[in-house]
């Protein structure tokens, strides 16, 4: 009996550490931490255990093995300064990893396998960009563009409303859409425009609308659109604008097929 006991007792420590083993690693080339805060700790702990379980990586503590940070109701702001306050910390040469929403943990425990990290994933505050935008991102078409009340060059493409409203007064329906196309490009643009090289092989951004911005950029005004605000003529169609009332054609069409404009209502008016 003594023996059977012994290598019971001999063999239950192994066993023991056997069941505590986390399953093995699927996926070295991937370290996920979880952070604590607005996550909750059972949270966190439920989404541990379970990734764990399919093969995944997850740290206890956020180190420098760490790949991907996942982090739930947490703005890009909130995240990015979460970074800044560990990478002071870090060592030098020290890769900081993907700051991740939650979205691409649950996707990944879905497919059993990390997932592509998108542009949707990433918790990280755009810059200005300074290369040129890709011609294929910015559709042709403006019912496919995004539309924002607020956007990132207002200045930008109010000094190109002010053309195409003056365009609309002498009724050319021509100058009228082109500088309503390029002003809803304008307000189509993920970032800031900072240098002209940025508008380069975009749709509907021809040679005199590029002018007006480059004039703006280096200088803060256009001649141009100035000239037009402070003539007699623009001022007085403004007024009687806004006593007609909101027709078709005074301001920038909302597509790309049909102009309209409100040169036989001016003469009506007068």
């Amino acid at each position: 009996m003594l023996p059977k006991r012994r290598r019971a007792r001999v063999g239950s420590p192994s066993g023991d550490a056997a069941s505590s083993t986390p399953p093995s690693t699927r996926f070295p080339g991937v370290a996920i931490y979880l952070v604590e805060p607005r996550m909750g700790r059972s949270r966190r702990a439920f989404l541990t255990g379970l990734a764990r379980s399919k093969g995944f990586r997850v740290l206890d503590a956020c180190s420098s093995e760490a790949t991907h940070v996942v982090m739930e109701e947490t703005s890009a702001e909130e995240a990015v300064s979460w970074q800044e306050r560990r990478m002071a910390a870090a060592p030098p040469g020290c890769t900081p990893p993907a700051l991740l929403d939650i979205s691409w943990l649950t996707e990944s425990l879905g497919a059993g396998q990390p997932v592509p990290v998108e542009c949707r994933h990433r918790l990280e505050v755009a810059g200005p960009r300074k290369g040129p935008l890709s011609p294929a991102w910015m559709p042709a078409y403006a019912c496919q563009r995004p539309t924002p009340l607020t956007h990132h060059n207002t200045g930008l493409s109010e000094a190109l409303e002010i053309l195409a409203e003056a365009a609309g007064f002498e009724g050319s329906e021509g100058r009228l859409l082109t500088f309503c196309r390029a002003a809803s490009v304008l307000k189509a643009l993920p970032s800031p425009v900072t240098t002209l090289s940025q508008l380069q092989g975009l749709p509907h951004f021809g040679e005199h609308s590029s002018r007006v911005v480059q004039e703006l950029l280096e200088h803060g005004v256009c001649e141009e659109v100035e000239r037009v605000r402070r003539s007699e003529r623009y001022q007085t169609m403004k007024v009687r604008r806004a006593g007609l009332g909101p027709t078709p054609g005074m301001s920038c069409p909302g597509n790309d097929n049909t102009v309209h404009t409100m040169h036989g209502e001016a003469n009506r008016g007068s």
